[in-house]
């Protein structure tokens, strides 16, 4: 999952901390009404943008998983190692 917030680019791993759903699974956009928190379509848990912290009650103390990303000559890469699975 990529994003720009605030005229920077953050990847996280498109997986909510509360029961392991895209956060887009049921609906676009990503961001709460407001457009400051990233938000799960399922059960509204909210993220900070810029660190993936949850900041709803629900799964509190919880982060995504953020992937080391770079932007350059306006391309975004995936500059992360590690490889997920991510189930159905």
């Amino acid at each position: 999952l990529l994003i720009r917030y605030q005229g920077v680019v953050y990847g996280y791993l498109n997986q909510c901390m509360h029961m392991g759903r895209a956060l887009d699974a049921e609906q676009r956009p990503l961001f709460d009404e407001t457009g400051r928190y990233l938000q799960c379509s399922v059960h509204k848990v909210c993220y900070e943008p810029a660190t993936g912290v949850v900041v709803s009650e629900l799964c509190a103390g919880k982060s995504l998983t953020a992937l080391k990303v770079r932007e350059e000559s306006g391309a975004v890469y995936l500059i992360e190692k590690r490889t997920f699975i991510i189930p159905d």
